[in-house]
């Protein structure tokens, strides 16, 4: 693994690049990179971060590593003997040079006593993966380094500091599921995630990302863990010339795995449990720059944490919410705040809190009326509280409260059918009271949203009970002999239900009547 000493509470300083350098043969490499950072010598970039190294060494490691590479097996044609040519070749290699694991070890070691760590094997896979042409990338992981051959068809994983079968993957699913249980256990990503995204999904997305590293990165990563080794020595000009060069040649290290890793340490110490805890969150954060040093990602895992403690009620978690969006970038303002209302807006769901689903709803809907889990939770929660009301007219004032504030509902299926009962109890009781001009005002409103709905048919409710609606406005018309009205309304109640016996006897008699009238 890359040299963990970084995870370390101290303060460090980044310089950029013009101090003097010592070793002339380092000075080349580094002026020569400067100038062409395509075009540079890979191993002697390697080498020279040693002080007593020699040309000559150099040209040694390189006729070692060529010889090597010329009895390497060839490129097969087809793609299992291929994918089988570079597991061979990762233990020949593998076995030819690689025999002490070190955390902190440098190029020039494999060379005089075969001591490596995942920097130097990478690299020197790197080098015998380019001079065969075998496709790859260099892939970075927290506090970790690798390659992936073939990243565009076989995806195969060489984890460089481990030999045998589990440093060279084509993974199953057995794998896949063992290495996320490892990257969970290792905090790498949360289980929630796992659990949301799925494993497989999981182990692609941390694998196979497509942030890949230039090879030139493994240099100053060399560079980067013997700043911070000098460092923790307390050789502070030293390190500062190793950070520095590491910065040449890796420019994200410093922020990445200095300034990350202190915040990342600090906090995984934390219980997030307190007000004062999350104060130190967001000052911790408040210190880096958005989308420059952490993205989004970073900060939910800390997110996660608060949510997933379960001491932390929903109060804590609502005056978390007023701390987590003071950052001075407003998009990471809105996805945190995002983050925790929805969290808060699932555990209201589960304990059917109306008001508070409705309440919290509001806000996400408020903040983008695209969140589609907010328009979800405030169409149930409208739908059930409008069932818990009693049928009268101050429910239709509801629903057009609702309506108005929240254009999504306008033609929703579930509260068109709510009106529709609403309606029928309405024109029931005031034809019956003789409050005819009332009950037909409820009719007519009846019907247009019953046209509206494509005669119903769009409607959660069964015809049958729509016909019995237009077969009682119907009778009353039709015992005031008003035949073409009362006609007019029972033909549009068949239409909906053709076999409506009510309706279908009250259409023969006022047929009849009109017909004996004329």
């Amino acid at each position: 693994m890359r040299n963990l000493i970084f995870f370390i509470f101290l303060s460090f300083n980044c310089y950029a690049l013009g101090q003097s350098i010592t070793d002339s043969l380092e000075k080349d490499v580094i002026n020569q990179f400067k100038k062409d950072s395509i075009n540079y010598d890979f191993i002697t970039s390697l080498s020279v971060i040693d002080s007593l190294v020699t040309k000559d060494k150099i040209d040694g490691y390189k006729k070692r590593l060529n010889s090597l590479i010329s009895g390497l097996p060839s490129k097969e044609s087809k793609e299992k003997k291929e994918i089988k040519r570079v597991k061979q070749i990762y233990d020949l290699v593998h076995e030819a040079l690689f025999e002490k694991y070190e955390e902190l070890a440098y190029f020039p070691q494999i060379f005089e006593n075969k001591t490596y760590n995942c920097v130097t094997a990478t690299a020197i896979y790197a080098y015998v993966f380019d001079k065969l042409e075998i496709p790859y990338v260099v892939k970075d992981a927290p506090g970790h380094v690798f390659l992936i051959a073939y990243p565009q068809t076989h995806k195969i994983h060489l984890e460089t500091t481990v030999p045998g079968v589990y440093g060279f993957s084509n993974p199953k699913d057995s794998d896949v599921k063992e290495v996320v249980d490892n990257l969970i256990k290792f905090k790498l990503v949360t289980q929630n995630e796992a659990d949301s995204l799925g494993y497989s999904k999981t182990y692609m997305n941390y694998f196979y990302g497509e942030d890949f590293l230039n090879k030139s990165a493994l240099i100053g990563m060399q560079y980067y863990n013997k700043g911070l080794d000098e460092y923790s020595k307390k050789k502070y000009k030293i390190a500062k010339e190793n950070i520095t060069k590491s910065l040449l040649f890796f420019p994200y290290a410093p922020a990445e795995f200095l300034n990350k890793g202190l915040i990342f340490l600090t906090l995984d110490e934390s219980k997030l449990n307190t007000l004062k805890d999350i104060e130190q969150l967001y000052e911790a954060y408040s210190s880096l720059e958005y989308k420059k040093d952490f993205n989004h990602s970073d900060i939910k895992i800390q997110l996660y944490k608060i949510t997933d403690n379960d001491l932390n009620d929903l109060e804590f978690i609502e005056n978390t919410v007023s701390i987590l969006t003071k950052f001075e970038d407003e998009e990471l303002n809105i996805k945190n705040k995002t983050f925790l209302y929805e969290y808060l807006l699932s555990k209201n769901a589960k304990a059917d809190e109306l008001e508070e689903i409705i309440r919290i709803a509001d806000i996400l809907f408020q903040m983008n009326p695209k969140n589609k889990l907010a328009k979800e939770a405030i169409d149930y929660a409208v739908f059930k509280k409008l069932s818990l009301l009693p049928y009268s007219s101050d429910a239709l004032d509801v629903v057009s409260e609702y309506t108005l504030r929240y254009d999504f509902l306008k033609g929703n299926k579930k509260i068109d059918s709510y009106k529709i009962y609403i309606y029928g109890r309405l024109i029931d009781d005031n034809f019956k009271s003789e409050n005819i001009s009332l009950g037909r005002k409820y009719f007519d409103q009846f019907d247009s949203l019953i046209i509206e709905n494509d005669n119903g048919k769009k409607l959660l409710i069964n015809p049958e009970l729509v016909s019995n609606i237009y077969a009682f406005v119907g009778k009353y018309y039709y015992r005031q002999n008003k035949f073409k009205t009362a006609l007019k309304i029972l033909n549009k109640g068949r239409e909906i239900y053709p076999r409506h016996k009510e309706t279908n006897k009250l259409i023969k008699w006022t047929k009849e009547e009109m017909s004996g009238k004329f």
